[in-house]
């Protein structure tokens, strides 16, 4: 079976899993009765969708990994598409949007998958892109944005970066400089991030910014940032792995945050 066909089968089973629950037969239920005894978690479902993801990696990303080492960048739009046809973006998001609208073990099934690409960059690269620039939008972000950067994410039609690390702060989140100045419609974004993984190819960016003078862990929004408006300046920087990770100067002018949920609104 192609890993197109393979594909769409994965979509019907799972779209089938996520509204009735999973329908075992006998021989499935002991297995399943097997493995929860044993601690186990991942079902036949879930070996379906790594088997579709190994078949990508083996054909579509391992025997390129040493030519694009040598390059110093891999083909992140191409490997992206590939990974959305193939339904393995947005496994956990809503399917109005295109996801498979699964529970969590299976981000996990698949994250052991991506533990076959032969390099490190690739498979962080694909995490960034589900599991970093895109939840909070999935949760917190308008029907809007949803389909303006959420949809074209989980169809590999875009690829997304993070922004939060910056000069002064890495891990202690709190600390980052950057600021968004709300000016009539806009946001006056001033600042400048550095390590963004997929950043020289990333067609948007989930940014931290403080907008706000209250208390540093409750003034920070996400925004929603394309990354082709004016005023972004690019270094990039000298690392391994095959993940772009550039250093950005930022002083622009856009509006598209995310709302702070209601219970850090206190």
């Amino acid at each position: 079976m192609s890993t197109k066909s393979l594909s769409k089968l994965l979509r019907r089973n799972f779209a089938a899993i996520s509204r009735h629950g999973i329908r075992l037969s006998s021989t499935q239920a002991q297995k399943k009765n097997k493995n929860e005894c044993s601690g186990g978690i991942f079902s036949e479902e879930h070996q379906q969708l790594r088997d579709s993801l190994r078949k990508i990696i083996d054909k579509e990303i391992n025997p390129h990994v040493d030519q694009w080492e040598q390059e110093g960048q891999f083909p992140a739009k191409k490997v992206f598409k590939t990974l959305g046809n193939a339904g393995l973006l947005g496994v956990t998001k809503p399917t109005e949007y295109g996801g498979l609208g699964l529970d969590y073990t299976y981000s996990i099934a698949l994250a052991e998958e991506l533990g076959n690409i032969n390099c490190g960059g690739v498979p962080m690269a694909i995490g960034v892109q589900t599991d970093m620039s895109t939840p909070a939008l999935a949760k917190f972000g308008s029907d809007k944005m949803k389909r303006e950067f959420l949809a074209p994410s989980i169809a590999g039609d875009v690829v997304s970066c993070i922004g939060v690390s910056e000069v002064g702060g890495g891990s202690d989140v709190a600390s980052v400089k950057t600021t968004a100045v709300k000016s009539g419609g806009d946001y006056i974004i001033n600042g400048g991030k550095m390590w963004i993984t997929n950043g020289a190819q990333a067609d948007w960016m989930c940014l931290l910014a403080n907008t706000s003078e209250g208390p540093a862990h409750r003034n920070k929004s996400l925004i929603c940032l394309p990354m082709n408006l004016p005023g972004r300046d690019f270094r990039l920087l000298s690392i391994g792995g095959g993940a772009d990770e550039v250093m950005l100067s930022i002083i622009c002018k856009y509006m598209n945050t995310l709302p702070l949920p209601p219970s850090k609104q206190k």
